[in-house]
């Protein structure tokens, strides 16, 4: 990664399947993988990844999965505290075009739900 910072990377995107989660399982489980990129290189980071959504990007196209509306605190949280800048937003964007204003004004509760059949109407 020092590399990296010294070729003049300006920005991280870290991307998992829960950005919020631990990212490492046998280290400190008090920071996501955002956490640990920011924490070594010093530099700003994009975390992304499940921002909305209750279950993996990979089980999307499971006939039997739906997704849940989950809210999106834990995942704020992290750039509240620092943790990561910026919070990048896919599946829940794409359901909810207007999604910073509606997590903005505190109306997470209006949010719908992804569903894979929403990437038929792309346009």
């Amino acid at each position: 990664y020092q590399r990296r910072v010294h070729g003049g990377v300006d920005i991280f995107h870290a991307s998992t399947y829960r950005v919020a989660e631990p990212g490492f399982e046998n280290e400190d489980k008090s920071l996501s993988l955002g956490g640990w990129v920011k924490k070594f290189t010093r530099k700003p980071v994009i975390g992304v990844g499940g921002v909305n959504c209750s279950t993996d990007f990979t089980k999307m196209f499971n006939p039997e999965d739906k997704q849940q509306l989950v809210h999106a605190n834990k995942e704020l949280g992290l750039v509240d505290k620092g943790e990561i800048d910026l919070l990048a937003v896919g599946r829940a964007l794409i359901s909810n075009p207007n999604w910073a204003q509606l997590v903005q004004s505190g109306q997470q509760d209006k949010l719908i739900p992804f569903d894979k059949v929403m990437l038929g109407r792309l346009e």
